[in-house]
């Protein structure tokens, strides 16, 4: 019973088929050859021409047979090797269980995964081979329906959190893979609307960062910062209505600091602070070189050296005085030396060059 249910099977079987086809093509064959040639040599009335056509039809039909049973045994071939291997592959793939789990369970795990992948590929390209043209232009459809909304769910979720540049990297990808998409059209308008809303954000944040400066008078600052927003954006009119904003207060208040500068100068100078006096002086010449104020200055500076030299000559003359009077000689000593190594060619390094052996007597002594 058994025998002839192997039997059965074995008939049934794609190679059984393809065995038999290929018997069928040669018997076909023979079988139209021989007719051929018997029915001309009994038949006083067959032509050559009738008995060629049997001969040739004989031979195609074989022929087709023959072809038939060939696609048909490689197709069971295929079918069989590609079992084989996902079979071997579910084997490996599979941990035998009584293996311990060791230190290196981890790497196969992850072997465990690329062997699913590799099974998973092998069961698509098996199942492929199995479809018709049209199936195969289905499937290829669906497939970029299905990406297609994946990535476009990716894009507007990446536009949604501001990741812009991942959206704009997500539509390239959609575009390339699937061309002509009508979503993606439409994500792509989404992705510009999204664009000009952060562009018109950061515009309005560059802005106020320059309005900042300007309300501390740091005015360098505020030209840079205003500088940089029209290199960005030339053609927004907030951006050129900031540059010549900055340009206009910049300019006023260049002329409010030099003219301020300008009169500390004469003010000091009337009040005989020739310190204050200078130090406004250095402020106008460093800031502003080039202006009319500077210039004006610019032939007063020697005087306002002098005196200042001659203030600050008196001021410490006054401080050794004090200290000598209160017998701090020692400190009294270090401001002298001072002064005769800062102002060599005065009168008070002259007269102190001649009591500084005095003073420091005093200090020892003390």
């Amino acid at each position: 019973m058994k025998q002839h249910s192997v039997r059965r099977d074995a008939s049934n079987s794609p190679a059984g088929l393809s065995l038999f086809l290929m018997i069928l093509g040669i018997l076909v064959a023979l079988g139209g050859t021989v007719f051929a040639f018997a029915d001309f040599a009994w038949n006083e009335e067959s032509s050559v021409i009738a008995c060629g056509l049997i001969l040739i039809a004989a031979w195609v039909s074989g022929s087709l047979l023959w072809a038939l049973a060939w696609l048909l045994r490689q197709q069971y071939e295929t079918s069989l090797y590609l079992k084989r291997v996902m079979t071997l592959l579910g084997e490996r793939s599979q941990p035998a269980a009584d293996q311990p789990l060791t230190a290196g369970s981890g790497v196969r795990a992850e072997s465990g995964n690329e062997m699913a992948l590799i099974l998973a590929q092998l069961r698509e390209l098996n199942a492929t081979m199995l479809l018709s043209d049209e199936q195969l232009r289905t499937k290829r459809v669906r497939r970029q329906q299905l990406l297609a909304g994946q990535l476009g769910a990716d894009a507007l979720a990446a536009i949604s959190q501001g990741n812009l540049q991942q959206a704009q990297e997500i539509l390239e990808r959609l575009g390339n893979e699937v061309p002509g998409d009508l979503e993606a059209d439409k994500l792509r308008e989404a992705l510009v609307r999204a664009k000009s809303s952060a562009d018109a954000e950061e515009l309005l944040e560059s802005i106020r960062r320059c309005e900042d400066f300007i309300a501390v008078g740091d005015y360098k600052k505020a030209t840079v910062a205003a500088e940089e927003v029209l290199a960005k954006y030339p053609s927004a009119p907030e951006a050129i209505a900031l540059f010549d904003r900055v340009g206009r207060e910049s300019e006023t208040f260049a002329s409010q600091q030099r003219r301020v500068y300008y009169e500390e100068v004469q003010k000091f100078s009337d009040s005989r602070q020739w310190r204050r006096a200078l130090d406004a002086a250095d402020r106008l010449i460093e800031d502003y070189p080039d202006s009319p104020e500077a210039n004006a200055i610019g032939g007063q500076m020697s005087t306002l050296r002098s005196n200042a030299q001659l203030e600050e000559v008196r001021r410490l003359r006054d401080d050794i005085s004090k200290l000598i009077e209160r017998k701090r000689y020692s400190e009294a000593v270090k401001i002298a030396e001072d002064i005769i190594v800062r102002f060599p060619g005065t009168q008070a390094a002259i007269q102190l060059s001649e009591q500084i052996i005095k003073l420091r007597e005093l200090a020892q002594g003390a």
